[in-house]
């Protein structure tokens, strides 16, 4: 019997504590689609804190899930409240002090937004502080939780499509912003080859040219302040993949995985299967609708737990989440210099060093 972990969330808007239902098309995990609502149904974790630097926010929280101890203030409440867990919900730019001081208060367990942060520097710090801590971590690149994506992974990984080669990410609308939501591309993209990128080259949309290769966005909440962008990234293993965001299509977000067998295409509105056919060509099935009735956000936060009770590596996920900023990054250093091919080893010592 797993034991009873107490939660709290910082940051008290959107993500954090939405109840509602949201349409995302079929081949989406079920609700829960907020941290508050994923561990109301966690029977094991109960939110008992909460901390934003808006009051309001706080009393929107009460009233959408009821009773909780709220604090203006995240140091404080770390302080007083003796968590297990805490998840962070703050905007993009204002991840690594709240994880840093969670660290430090001795919390045995971190859900982070995504992205982790929007400097290597930053990164660096958190995995740094969790290493030290010895804190275990998931981050929110959703993708890797949802139901349907890890049955794609699962046929991927027992070779069903072959050596994989090639993968095809798009995201179209409004708020295909590269750090907000490209981020969930990019790190697919990566779940998927498993294999370290190495270099790449890319360009901004027309109306984000000039950007410059540091970060100015407000945290998520602004579309015009992160760019759109389209790259071509090389892997070690020679695969290579193709991201491409734009604001001006319709929304969509959707994957690609080409094999030297076959192909899995998987998104919001798609999840089919193709293989060679004995006639030439490929045979085309869908991948099944229900591979799992849990939802994403839940299954992060038992997977959470599974890392506190049975001593995972902590600091994979986060790992792998420095290593896709790496690759956003590089696309507006690349940007910036006119479509350069950049090196990102090369391109993260640079970055690192601020």
């Amino acid at each position: 019997m797993s034991a009873s972990y107490r939660a709290g969330i910082v940051g008290c808007s959107g993500i954090a504590i939405a109840r509602g239902e949201r349409s995302a098309g079929p081949y989406r995990s079920p609700l829960p689609h907020s941290h508050a609502a994923a561990f109301n149904a966690t029977p094991n974790a109960q939110v008992v804190a909460v901390c934003d630097i808006f009051q309001s926010a706080l009393d929107n929280y009460v009233s959408t899930w009821g009773t909780a101890n709220t604090y203006l203030d995240f140091r404080e409440m770390f302080e007083k409240e003796q968590l297990d867990l805490v998840s962070i919900v703050t905007p993009d730019h204002l991840h690594a002090d709240v994880f840093v001081a969670a660290c430090d208060a001795g919390v045995k367990g971190i859900f982070c937004e995504k992205p982790i942060s929007t400097t290597i520097a930053d990164a660096d710090r958190m995995v740094n502080a969790a290493e030290r801590s010895g804190v275990k971590v998931v981050v929110n690149h959703t993708r890797r939780f949802d139901p349907f994506y890890r049955h794609a992974k699962w046929l991927v990984e027992r070779g069903t499509i072959g050596e994989i080669r090639s993968v095809v990410g798009s995201m179209g609308g409004e708020r295909a912003m590269l750090f907000r939501n490209g981020t969930h591309v990019v790190d697919t993209m990566l779940f998927f080859i498993d294999a370290q990128p190495t270099w790449l080259f890319a360009e901004l949309a027309d109306a984000d040219a000039g950007y410059g290769p540091v970060y100015k966005g407000d945290g998520g909440r602004d579309p015009r302040t992160d760019p759109a962008a389209s790259a071509l990234i090389g892997f070690s293993n020679g695969a290579r993949a193709f991201y491409n965001g734009s604001k001006e299509t319709v929304t969509n977000f959707e994957i690609d995985v080409q094999g030297t067998k076959g192909r899995i295409q998987i998104g919001n509105q798609v999840a089919q299967l193709s293989l060679e056919s004995a006639f030439g060509g490929l045979a085309s099935q869908p991948l099944p609708l229900q591979a799992d009735s849990r939802a994403g956000m839940v299954v992060a936060i038992e997977a959470l737990i599974d890392l506190i009770e049975n001593d995972g590596d902590g600091v994979a996920a986060l790992r792998a989440a420095r290593t896709t900023l790496t690759v956003l990054l590089g696309m507006l250093e690349s940007a910036d210099r006119g479509g350069a091919r950049i090196n990102l080893a090369n391109a993260v010592a640079v970055q690192a060093r601020g």
